[in-house]
C-alpha cells in the first residue's frame, strides 16, 4: 500500500477529520454527489406525485391528496431553486419524500407498515450521500404515528389506523427498529463519504507528488526490472538533453553510460535490477551532446501495490560542481603543499648557505691572505688558487641555493625580456649542442618588468641548459619566446607560486623543448634542490629559477609529458617604469647558470682581484663575530694591516668590550647572527651611545634583503660572507675614509 492509502494522521496516529479538508472544501468536493441526489429526488418526487394521482382515482382521496402532494413537490423544487446542494434543501428532500410515504398510506387505509418509512429514509440516504437529512422526515413521521396511536386509543377513530388498539410495546419496537436502520443507514453513507474525501484526497497527494516529482531538479526515472525506461521527469530531459519520448524503453545504462563509467559499477547496478535490490554510487555518464556529468546515482525497486510489480525508481542527483570543487580543493591543497614544502627547502637552503658562508669565508680568507706573503714562484701559488676557485664556485653553489631560498642578491631596475633574450643569444648558442635548432620568437616594445638583469640571465640560461639537456645526443628544436598576455585567476592557479598574484598583464619567459618530456612523479619534485635525473649535476638550476622568480614576485608555469618536450614559461608582473634607454652594461657581474661549460666558469673566476693594500695605521677596530674562524680571520688580516683590534666572541660580549675601549675604537665589524645579543640589538644600542660611530654589517645574507630592516639606523657599511682579505680591507678602509671625524 502505498504510504497515504488511509489518509492524513496527526502527530499521535489519529485520523485528521475530514481528512484536513476544511467545511466549505468538503461541500465542494461533494457538491457533485448532492446534485445527482436532487436530481434523484426530483424524479421520485414526480413519480410519487404521479402515483398519489392515480391512488385517489382508485380511493376517492382526492380532498387530501391533492393539496399535500402539490405543496410536498412545490416545497423541494422550490429549495432546490433556492438553495442547490445545501444541507436544509436535502433535509426538505426527507421531509417531502415521508410526506408521500404517509399520503400512500392514507391512500391504501393503512395496508403498508410503517417499514416503508425507513425503506425510503434508506434510499434517500443513499442518494444524498447525507444521514442527517432524513431525521427531520424520519421524527417528524414517528410524532405524527404517536399522537395518532394515543388518539386511536383514546377511542377516536383514525382513518388509516385499522386496529381499534395501537399496542405502545408494538409502537416502541417499530420505531427501535427504525432508529436502528437509520443508524446502520447512516454509518454506511458516512463511509461513503469519507470514501469520496480520502479518494480526493489521495487523488490531490498524488498530482502533488507527481508535480513535485516532474518539476524537481534532480533526475528521475522509473524502469522495469531490465533496466528499460517507462517515465522520466523533466530533469532528466534536463541533465541528459533526451526528451521523453525519446527514451521510453530504451535501456538507462546503455543509454547514457560512456566508456569512463567503471564496469564493476555496471554490473553491479544490473544485478540490482535482476535482484530487485539496492544500488547506490557516483558515476559519470555522458550527456545527449556527448558532454560527460557526475551524478550520485539511487536505484531502488518500488512496493507492490503501488506501480506495475517490478519497478524501480532510479534517482540521479548531479554533483559535477562538486566534483569539479573537490578536485580544485584537492589540487589546491597539493599546490599549497608543494609550496610549504619548497619554503621550507628554501628555510633549509638558505640556513646551509649561511653557515657554509661562514666556513667559506675562512676557507678563502686564509687562502688569500697567505697568498699576499708569497713570491711570486712559488709552488705553493698554484694549490692555493686552486683552493681559491674552489671556494668561489662553492660561493656560487651558496649564492644559488639562497636564489632558491628567495634571498639572492638583487639589483632591481626596468628590464625589457626581448632585449635581455637578444644580448644573452650568443652565450645561449654556445651553450646548445648543433643537434637542437635554437628558435627565438620575440616580442618587441615589451612593457619593462622589474627585474635583475644578472638573476634574468641566469633563469635564461638555466631553463636553456635544462632544455638543451632534455634533448641530449638526439636532434630537436628548442624556442625561446617573449611576450606579454592578461592572465586570469584560473591561469594563475595553474602556475607555481601564482595563487597570491593579482590578476592582470604579466610580460612572460618561454623556453620550450621537444626533449624527453617528464612524467607526473618527476614534475612534482623538479623544483626540489638537490633532485636531478641527470648523472651528472646537482640539482639546483630548477631550484634557483623557482628562488629568483620568487623573489621577482612571479610564477612558473609548466606543461609537459614523458616523450612530448617541456614548456617553462615565466611571468613577471608588468611594471609602470621608464624603459631601458640603452642596452644593458656587459661589464656587469652574471652569475653563472647552474650547468654550464667549464670554460665559462673559468672565465669568470678569472676576473678576481689579487692585489695586496699597503700597510696602515689607522686605529682600533673592534670585531664581533660568534665564529671563532671569522673573528679569527678577521683579527688576523686587519693585524698584517697596522690596525688595532678588539674582538668579541658573541653580542653582549661586544657590547662589554665597547665600553671598556669606547675612547678608541673607530670602527665596529659586526655579525648578523650571534647568541645572547644579536647583530641588530647591539646596532641599535651602539646608535644609542655613539650615533656617529661607523658599523659595517657581516652577514651570509644579501645587503638587498637585509636593508629593510635597518632603514632607521645609519649603516656605514656592508660585507657579504664570504669575504677575501682585498674585500675587507678595501671596505674597511673606505669607511674609514668617508667617516666623520
Amino acid at each position: 500500500m502505498i504510504p497515504f492509502a488511509r489518509g492524513p494522521v496527526d502527530d499521535q496516529g489519529r485520523p485528521v477529520p475530514n481528512m484536513g479538508f476544511t467545511p466549505r472544501e468538503v461541500e465542494a468536493i461533494l457538491a457533485p454527489y448532492y446534485e445527482r441526489g436532487e436530481r434523484l429526488v426530483k424524479l421520485a418526487l414526480v413519480f410519487h406525485y404521479f402515483l398519489s394521482l392515480w391512488l385517489a382515482t382508485f380511493y376517492g382521496t382526492w380532498t387530501i391528496t391533492l393539496p399535500v402532494a402539490a405543496s410536498a413537490v412545490a416545497l423541494f423544487f422550490f429549495s432546490a431553486w433556492r438553495s442547490p446542494r445545501s444541507f436544509f434543501t436535502r433535509c426538505i428532500a426527507g421531509v417531502s419524500l415521508q410526506t408521500f410515504v404517509a399520503l400512500h398510506i392514507y391512500q391504501l387505509h393503512g395496508l403498508p407498515e410503517m417499514h416503508f418509512f425507513f425503506f425510503t429514509a434508506f434510499a434517500l440516504m443513499i442518494a444524498l450521500y447525507d444521514w442527517r437529512a432524513m431525521w427531520p422526515g424520519t421524527i417528524l413521521i414517528m410524532v405524527q404515528y404517536t399522537v395518532f396511536a394515543i388518539l386511536t386509543n383514546s377511542g377516536v377513530q383514525v382513518y388509516f389506523f385499522p386496529e381499534p388498539y395501537v399496542e405502545p410495546t408494538k409502537l416502541c419496537f417499530h420505531f427501535s427498529i427504525a432508529c436502528m436502520m437509520v443508524g446502520l443507514c447512516g454509518y454506511w453513507t458516512t463511509e461513503m463519504r469519507w470514501q469520496i474525501l480520502r479518494q480526493t484526497w489521495q487523488t490531490r497527494e498524488i498530482q502533488r507528488l507527481a508535480n513535485i516529482a516532474e518539476n524537481t531538479r534532480d533526475s528521475i526515472a522509473l524502469t522495469d526490472r531490465n533496466g528499460r525506461i517507462t517515465w522520466v521527469n523533466q530533469g532528466f530531459s534536463r541533465l541528459t538533453g533526451y526528451a521523453s519520448h525519446e527514451v521510453v524503453g530504451q535501456d538507462l545504462i546503455n543509454l547514457l553510460h560512456g566508456s569512463s563509467t567503471e564496469l564493476s559499477r555496471v554490473m553491479a547496478m544490473r544485478e540490482a535490477f535482476s535482484s530487485c535490490g539496492v544500488f547506490a554510487c557516483e558515476l559519470c555518464l555522458q550527456a545527449k551532446n556527448g558532454q560527460t556529468y557526475w551524478v550520485a546515482r539511487s536505484v531502488t525497486p518500488l512496493p507492490e501495490g503501488t506501480v506495475a510489480p517490478g519497478t524501480f525508481i532510479v534517482l540521479d542527483m548531479e554533483v559535477t560542481e562538486h566534483k569539479e570543487a573537490e578536485a580544485a580543493r584537492l589540487q589546491l591543497e597539493r599546490k599549497l603543499q608543494q609550496t610549504q614544502k619548497l619554503e621550507s627547502l628554501g628555510v633549509l637552503a638558505g640556513g646551509i648557505a649561511h653557515d657554509f658562508n661562514n666556513l667559506l669565508t675562512s676557507i678563502l680568507g686564509y687562502a688569500t691572505l697567505i697568498e699576499m706573503d708569497l713570491t711570486a714562484d712559488s709552488e705553493l701559488r698554484n694549490p692555493l688558487k686552486q683552493i681559491e676557485v674552489a671556494s668561489r664556485r662553492a660561493a656560487d653553489l651558496c649564492k644559488q641555493m639562497l636564489a632558491y631560498a628567495g634571498k639572492g642578491r638583487f639589483l632591481m631596475q626596468a628590464v625589457d625580456l626581448t632585449q635581455l633574450v637578444r644580448d644573452t643569444s650568443d652565450l645561449i648558442h654556445a651553450s646548445v649542442s648543433r643537434r637542437a635548432v635554437l628558435t627565438f620568437c620575440l616580442t618587441p616594445n615589451l612593457p619593462p618588468v622589474r627585474a635583475d638583469i644578472s638573476q634574468m640571465r641566469q633563469v635564461l640560461m638555466n631553463l636553456v641548459m635544462n632544455a638543451a639537456e632534455a634533448i641530449g645526443e638526439q636532434e630537436g628544436a628548442i624556442v625561446v619566446s617573449t611576450g606579454v598576455m592578461h592572465v586570469d585567476r584560473a591561469s594563475l592557479a595553474d602556475t607555481y607560486l601564482g595563487a597570491e598574484l593579482p590578476v592582470g598583464d604579466y610580460t612572460y619567459l618561454e623556453v620550450k623543448d621537444t626533449g624527453c618530456g617528464m612524467d607526473e612523479a618527476t614534475r612534482a619534485r623538479i623544483f626540489e634542490p638537490f633532485f636531478t635525473t641527470k648523472f651528472a649535476g646537482r640539482g639546483l638550476g630548477l631550484a634557483a629559477v623557482l628562488g629568483i622568480v620568487r623573489g621577482h614576485r612571479g610564477s612558473v608555469k609548466v606543461e609537459t609529458a614523458a616523450g612530448y618536450g617541456s614548456t617553462f614559461r615565466l611571468y613577471f608582473p608588468c611594471q609602470a617604469l621608464p624603459r631601458p634607454t640603452t642596452p644593458p652594461s656587459h661589464s656587469r657581474e652574471v652569475l653563472a647558470p647552474s650547468r654550464t661549460l667549464p670554460e665559462t666558469r673559468t672565465a669568470i673566476t678569472a676576473k678576481q682581484p689579487n692585489h695586496v693594500l699597503p700597510r696602515s695605521s689607522a686605529g682600533t677596530v673592534l670585531v664581533v663575530d660568534d665564529e671563532d674562524a671569522v673573528r679569527t680571520l678577521a683579527t688576523h688580516i686587519l693585524e698584517l694591516q697596522g690596525y688595532q683590534i678588539v674582538s668579541a666572541r658573541d653580542g653582549q660580549d661586544g657590547i662589554d668590550k665597547f665600553e671598556a675601549h669606547s675612547n678608541r675604537i673607530r670602527l665596529v665589524l659586526l655579525d648578523l647572527t650571534m647568541p645572547r645579543l644579536d647583530g641588530e640589538q647591539v646596532l641599535r644600542r651602539l646608535h644609542q651611545t655613539h650615533p656617529e660611530l661607523p658599523v659595517i654589517l657581516m652577514s651570509g645574507y644579501t645587503e638587498e634583503e637585509l636593508t629593510p630592516r635597518f632603514a632607521d639606523l645609519r649603516l656605514s657599511g656592508f660585507l657579504q660572507k664570504p669575504f677575501t682579505t682585498s674585500d675587507i680591507l678595501a671596505k674597511v678602509k673606505h669607511v674609514l675614509e668617508t667617516a666623520p671625524v
